[in-house]
């Protein structure tokens, strides 16, 4: 069916006078936690910092944090959790990847920092070279990295319609809900739902989604309270790229 008609599309100008609020700003600091379902349950904490300086280019911070695991999650992954760090210099284009890694031994944590590095012109960081590098980042076991590239190389994609994608459409309290079947595009993925809420001066705050990946395979959510948009302070991003801080970091 063609949801389309049943929208109101006047509630577009509130979500729109939210993005433009919100990209008045130079910095940005996003952070908040999601959930993985595949082999295992796995919770990772993700915290995001940009900078935009006044010439334009852009330094970007990620950090993704695996908590600390035991034996049952080795099933899928080759550490006992860590840190990964992403960092974008928008003056250089070049992305610089830092993994840090929990080993378990003896009844006993240790960290095994940079054992995986890798320095990246982002011009090249798509297809497989993203596809490894984000292997990389999160460290599945082989097993589990064979199983992703092998559902992710079937065919899929077909023609459609813009209308057969939206699914629904709703604006309550502040809060715009959008469902997106992605199928029709790519036969991994599979219905994503979008949730953005505004505060009454229309800056963005939080963002909640889901998504289902790989035949249902995999299934990544938000949780509460969901990635939280947070005030920033601009030239912590620039800061962390150039130096390849190790922010968030508890060892």
């Amino acid at each position: 069916p063609d949801i389309a008609q049943y929208i109101d599309f006047d509630s577009i100008y509130h979500l729109l006078s939210a993005f433009v609020v919100t990209a008045d700003n130079n910095s940005f600091h996003i952070e908040g936690s999601i959930r993985a379902k595949l082999v295992v349950e796995i919770d990772l904490f993700i915290a995001v910092y940009v900078d935009i300086d006044e010439e334009g280019f852009v330094n970007v911070a990620v950090l993704l944090e695996r908590e600390k695991t035991g034996y049952l999650e080795r099933i899928a992954f080759n550490d006992y959790g860590g840190y990964s760090y992403l960092y974008y210099n928008g003056r250089t284009d070049m992305i610089s990847i830092v993994r840090n890694s929990w080993n378990y031994s003896l009844f006993k944590y240790t960290m095994r920092e940079r054992n995986y590095v890798a320095e990246i012109p982002a011009r090249d960081f798509h297809g497989d070279v993203m596809m490894n590098n984000l292997m990389e980042i999160v460290n599945f076991q082989q097993w589990v990295r064979d199983e992703i590239t092998g559902k992710t190389s079937e065919e899929g994609g077909n023609s459609f319609q813009p209308e057969q994608l939206l699914t629904s459409y709703t604006y309550l309290n502040n809060r715009f809900q959008v469902g997106i079947d992605l199928l029709p595009i790519d036969a991994n993925l599979g219905p994503l739902t979008i949730g953005i809420t505004h505060d009454q001066s229309y800056n963005l705050t939080t963002l909640d989604a889901t998504v289902s990946l790989l035949g249902d395979w995999c299934t990544i959510s938000t949780i509460e309270p969901h990635l939280q948009l947070l005030e920033s302070e601009y030239g912590l991003a620039t800061e962390y790229v150039n130096n390849q801080t190790y922010f968030n970091y508890f060892k």
